[in-house]
Parts: structure tokens; sequence; C-alpha cells
């Protein structure tokens, strides 16, 4: 089965993402309880079948079939991948609300990116993690939909709906929020379990 354009960059920017410095889960910039969106996708997954290390080409094979990806050289662990290892890719996306104690024109936004992967020896891993902090107003609240509308650094309206009931109380009409987006992309080769 031929993987899409989108599944082969994925592919490929988790296992180029693998051959950098030391792999540490990422701590997730979020209270739980205020999350107000929080979603986790399988990229890509499947069990090692071959490996031709001349050609630093992997196959894998899931239930959809075969596919084949060639490592890159930045993957400085590829010795460590054997038959029947396990190849997962995820991607997750969320939002984050906090209500901030202040009333104001204080407008921020702050974007970070860490990446991580395995310690030399281990198994190829690796997460690549996207945060975006805005520090806006409150424009609107729609107690119905329990929706609130908060004006952007772009300057455009964005809605967001707050799942945490107790937390969409305690927001009022112009106060100030911490609005915090992350993306994290993971990739992990795991040995088989016994």
């Amino acid at each position: 089965m031929a993987l899409t354009r989108s599944v082969l960059l994925s592919l490929g920017t988790a296992f180029i993402l693998m051959g950098h410095a030391a792999y540490a889960d990422s701590t997730k910039p979020l209270v739980e309880d205020a999350i107000v969106v929080a979603e986790k996708y399988s990229v890509m997954e499947g069990a090692v079948t071959k490996i031709d290390s001349a050609t630093r080409t992997v196959t894998l094979k899931n239930e959809q079939g075969e596919t084949q990806f060639v490592a890159s050289h930045a993957i400085k662990n590829f010795p460590q991948i054997k038959v029947g290892d396990h190849l997962n890719i995820t991607f997750e996306i969320g939002v984050a609300v906090e209500l901030l104690n202040s009333k104001g024109n204080i407008r921020k936004e702050d974007q970070t990116t860490t990446v991580t992967s395995a310690a030399p020896g281990d198994k190829p891993a690796g997460a690549v993690t996207n945060t975006t902090s805005v520090i806006t107003d409150v424009m609107e609240i729609d107690k119905a939909k329990r929706n609130i509308a908060v004006k952007g650094m772009d300057g455009e309206i964005h809605v967001i709906h707050i799942k945490n009931k107790k937390l969409f109380k305690q927001i009022a009409l112009h106060d100030q929020i911490k609005v915090i987006y992350f993306d994290e992309m993971k990739a992990a080769i795991t040995a088989p379990k016994k």
C-alpha cells in the first residue's frame, strides 16, 4: 500500500527528529482541567519485517499492508532497530485556557519548539512539540454554547469552546486569559513485548 504524501512527510519528519539531543517525555504546557480541546491521532504504526542496513531501508507491516522507508543519516541509533520491533508515530493537538487575574491592555504571544530524541544506544525515538501561548481579552461569551470569542494577535476573532463548566463560569467579558495551543509529533521504535 502506498502512503499518502502527508504521511510520508510526517514519517520523514518523525525519523529526522530521532537523531537529536537526549530524549525525554515532553511536559504538556497545560493543567488537565484547563484543556478545552485535546485530540490524538495515530499517523503510522507497524512491525519491522525487514532491514537493509546498506541502503538503510526499513520495511514495516500493519493491517493495511507493507510500507518501506529509507531512514536518514540523522537517525544515529539506526543499528538498534531490529526485525520484530514496533514503530508508532502519533500526532496530538490541544488547546488550553488559563484565566488570568488581570484586566487591561496586556497582549502577548510566545512561540516555542522543542525537539527531543533517544539517548545514544537506545532504540530510536523522538518528539517535536510546538507551543504558542497568547494572552488576550475575552471579547464575547455565548453561555448557551459555552463558547468564548478572543482577539488573536493577528487581529482576528477566534471562537473557543470551553469543555470545563467550572472554568467557563469563572470567565467574564473583558477578562484576560492565556490561550495555549500545542501540537506534538512523537515517533518511537520499541522492542516487541515478551
